[in-house]
């Protein structure tokens, strides 16, 4: 069977998984703007604690509640981190105290958090806010609200394996962009 394409099909192909991630991309872009202005007015409105949401926040409903449900105090919102040792940077979304302890906490919209990935960046938030000079951390968590209105909580406590996963990322991140084609020889 031979099938007969045309140089637009193949351009749509090609970049079909860009439209795909883009219209991901809005919901998310949308979720976390709104998430990050409502924990900006907890701290600044209400000393870290949960306000109501507005009708616009409406998006973010599970999140406020399991705030309230947990009697979250945010500390920070969009903490931004740097590591001089490893030359890199990142923010993270929240910063937050539950039960007497101090977490890191991110959000994310994806369909369905598949690997381990994400608490590994969580660690190397925490790694770079230990090296800036903040004070140890208890966990992180990624709070995953994606487009069908679930909300969930992912969280690490294995401090030393996600640092070492971290840490081996960053490694494997520089070893194949030193990688050029044009330095290998046969």
């Amino acid at each position: 069977v031979c099938y007969e394409v045309t140089e637009d099909q193949l351009k749509e192909a090609q970049n079909s998984h860009t439209k795909k991630k883009e219209a991901g991309g809005s919901y998310g872009t949308t979720v976390h703007k709104i998430a990050e202005q409502w924990v900006k007015r907890c701290i600044t409105e209400n000393n870290g604690l949960a306000v109501p949401f507005t009708e616009q926040e409406q998006p973010i409903q599970k999140l406020v509640e399991w705030s309230v449900a947990n009697k979250i105090k945010f500390l920070e919102s969009e903490k931004q981190f740097y590591s001089k040792s490893l030359f890199c940077a990142g923010t993270c979304d929240v910063i937050f105290e539950k039960d007497g302890k101090k977490y890191l906490g991110d959000f994310k919209t994806q369909k369905k958090i598949w690997s381990r990935e994400p608490l590994l960046q969580m660690a190397g938030y925490i790694y770079m806010a230990e090296e800036m000079g903040a004070e140890q951390f208890d966990g992180s968590v990624i709070l995953h609200m994606p487009e069908s209105g679930e909300f969930n909580e992912i969280w690490s406590f294995d401090r030393d394996g996600d640092r070492k996963g971290f840490l081996a990322a960053v490694e494997l991140y520089r070893t194949m962009q030193d990688f050029k084609l044009d330095k290998v020889k046969e």
